[in-house]
């Protein structure tokens, strides 16, 4: 984490108990890292796919499922990567920085319960 960069912290995710829906494409994203400003999507690209991301739904689904809809956010970076434990199979991912864009008082409520229950370093983990 670099904090001199960042205006949230950010908290790593089990990226099996936390996807996103970009909505416009109604595709599911691993979420590895989220903060109140924004998250770290995983994906498999496909051939000559290209997507904005405008408006994302957010779905934690560790004890009880929570469902965030319609944040709108931006894109920050989009690199390509090595998939974790796969580093001589040649399979590549995309990892894709979002920042989130004028969240309302009970998205940010929700937000917060999200990053509670699911952040890795959760004494509920």
């Amino acid at each position: 984490m670099r904090s001199d960069r960042r205006q949230h912290r950010r908290f790593d995710t089990n990226p099996e108990t936390v996807k996103t829906v970009i909505v416009s494409h109604r595709k599911q994203f691993s979420v590895r890292d989220i903060s109140l400003g924004g998250m770290m999507v995983e994906y498999v690209p496909g051939a000559n796919e290209r997507f904005d991301t405008l408006s994302i739904d957010v779905i934690a689904t560790a004890h009880d499922q929570v469902y965030l809809r319609n944040i709108n956010c931006r894109t920050v970076y989009d690199i390509l990567a090595l998939a974790e434990n796969k580093a001589f199979s040649g399979e590549t991912i995309r990892r894709r920085g979002l920042k989130f864009t004028g969240l309302t008082r009970n998205q940010t409520h929700t937000l917060k319960r999200i990053i509670d229950r699911l952040r890795i370093d959760s004494p509920d983990n």
